[in-house]
């Protein structure tokens, strides 16, 4: 039952930001930015903990958790604990080198292959 309520859960907010991306044209980053500051709202509120232990990954690896991520490490380092918003940043410090690698030698392999043939 949990996949069910992942697919409809985490297809309904696809299918927001699908919707809010098409009617308003806003950019992107707007909306990701959107969704960073919503998930911080539904944290304080108490309500992503109850959506995730409902949905699971449906609902926590949408950007929305990414948002209470940092909200709980923010909330966390408040009360005197910096581990939770440190692990944060270092994930999303790893996952930027491994995306600049990627960047970096992906056009490098291609010229390579391009002067192969």
């Amino acid at each position: 039952m949990i996949y069910l309520y992942a697919f409809l859960i985490g297809g309904c907010l696809c299918g927001l930001f699908q919707f809010l991306w098409m009617t308003t044209k806003v950019s992107p980053l707007t909306l990701l930015k959107i969704g960073f500051a919503l998930a911080a709202v539904l944290a304080s509120l108490g309500l992503t903990g109850k959506l995730i232990s409902l949905a699971g990954a449906g609902f926590f690896v949408m950007v929305v958790g990414a948002g209470d991520a940092v909200y709980s490490g923010t909330v966390a380092l408040l009360g005197g604990d910096p581990i939770p918003l440190l692990e944060f940043f270092a994930v999303i410090a790893v996952l930027l080198l491994f995306g600049l690698s990627c960047g970096y030698l992906t056009p490098v392999a291609s010229k390579k292959q391009r002067r192969e043939q």
